[in-house]
């Protein structure tokens, strides 16, 4: 299958193929790549959360101090909608190598020069990388993966986040307890080299450099023709709260168990075990169920479930280890499953910018988590774990009221495609494949809400 281009009068538009234009030769390779290159990604992302107390003593700073270095990487994701345009621009796979390699540098500064000032500059590097590499990488997948097993293979390539906690968090704890705190970002650093390679060879190069010169303007203009789309604009903001609600528990967790269970830095690296298990489960349930249930009445399901395990969470998790330990289970089954199923979703929201849109939720996502990163030690403050798990509960339940209340003004989906088709047309194109995307299960879904 051939991937098309079309441009718009500001900004280039990858078309994601309908599902049936979509290959239906082999993508298993890029599909195990890009979940390998997505676990260092996530496990770099991820180590510093569970162990901030502990890594805040190593570093001689405060929580505060070592919680702002965390949101500085959310911060970045400012930047993440560019990330779209840029990829359509230098095309998917460039992008995709250019956020990696970021990554990489970034997690070779705070071993090269270890002080807190290199430190916060080069976590928000590191957020820069990652707004280059998850949205794009995802966007490419979903040009070369059919509908029809959309859900299953998120699913398969979100398992590297919960790995990142099953895998990653108990080896950190050993790194940092038995060498030093640099040594996870040096380990990190150096496996993203065969990364590179294993990317360079093995994911597809499905588009060609375009000349066209990106302005503010334009990546404002397309923007806005985006979140025009009631769908959009309702699942930007749900995200957004979404994201800041489910990171709470994770920004609490380590606090938490050594305040309460006087658990040590080791100790709390496998309990954290729980977090990457229960991720698996998940992300599992999403591979099975999503695409039979559907992707929105995953999502909402999901949503709703979260709701109650926060809630759980904040007013039992004291009262013995054991029911803690199931808890954070529980309460990560269903965020992962959550997330997933929302991704999963927006990837049907535009199939003809899905590139730029999946980069703009997605540094929605980065900015909720930067504001939790922030929020995290004042509201532990004030009320400790219930009042963390209740305000992350109710940031659910706004989150989904958004959500339907914007998703009920939908009219039927025939206002994005001919917004495109449109601005096709004024640059003379007679390509007709655009307009060509197959809006009835979205209709059908619309009739049935």
């Amino acid at each position: 299958s051939t991937q098309r281009h079309g441009e718009s009068r500001n900004t280039m538009v990858v078309v994601a193929p309908s599902s049936a234009a979509k290959p239906s030769g082999k993508y298993g390779a890029a599909v195990f790549i890009g979940t390998v290159g997505k676990f260092l990604v996530n496990w770099n992302m991820r180590f510093l959360i569970p162990y901030t107390i502990f890594l805040a003593r190593e570093m001689d700073i405060s929580v505060q101090q070592y919680s702002f270095a965390l949101a500085s990487a959310e911060v970045a994701g400012v930047l993440c909608p560019l990330s779209g345009p840029i990829g359509d621009a230098l095309g998917l796979k460039r992008c995709v190598i250019l956020g990696l390699v970021t990554i990489a540098v970034a997690s070779a500064l705070p071993v090269l020069f270890p002080s807190y000032v290199v430190f916060l500059f080069a976590r928000f590097l590191f957020g820069i990388g990652v707004n280059l590499h998850h949205p794009i990488l995802q966007a490419l997948i979903c040009n070369i993966v059919p509908s029809s097993s959309l859900g299953l293979v998120t699913g398969f390539m979100e398992t590297s986040w919960s790995l990142a906690a099953l895998i990653g968090f108990p080896l950190t704890g050993m790194l940092i307890e038995y060498i030093g705190w640099r040594s996870p970002f040096l380990l990190i650093a150096l496996l993203c080299i065969p990364a590179l390679v294993l990317y360079q060879r093995v994911l597809p190069a499905l588009e060609v450099k375009s000349a066209q010169s990106l302005s503010l303007s334009s990546l404002i203009s397309h923007f806005k023709s985006l979140l025009a789309d009631v769908r959009v604009l309702g699942f930007f903001l749900y995200f957004f709260i979404m994201s800041m609600a489910t990171n709470f528990l994770i920004m609490f967790c380590g606090q938490f168990f050594n305040d309460v269970y006087g658990l040590g830095l080791e100790e709390v690296g496998w309990t954290s075990m729980l977090i990457g298990a229960g991720e698996m489960l998940g992300a599992v349930a999403c591979m099975t169920i999503s695409d039979r249930l559907g992707l929105l009445r995953s999502m909402l399901t999901a949503c709703v479930m979260g709701v109650v395990a926060l809630g759980l969470f904040a007013f039992c998790a004291s009262s013995s280890l054991g029911i803690a330990c199931f808890l954070l289970f529980l309460c990560f089954a269903v965020s992962e499953a959550t997330i997933i199923s929302s991704i999963s979703y927006a990837c049907e929201l535009n199939p003809a910018s899905v590139g730029t849109l999946l980069a703009l939720v997605l540094g929605a996502g980065s900015i909720g988590r930067a504001f939790a990163a922030l929020l995290s030690q004042p509201i532990w403050n004030l009320g400790h774990i219930t009042l963390g798990c209740s305000v992350g509960s109710l940031l659910l339940v706004v989150g989904m009221g958004i959500f339907w209340f914007f998703h009920r003004r939908y009219d039927g989906g025939e206002a994005v495609y001919e917004t495109v088709e449109e601005e096709m047309q004024l640059e003379g194109s007679t390509d007709s494949t655009l307009t060509q995307v197959d809006v009835s299960e979205e209709e059908s879904v619309a009739q049935v809400v």
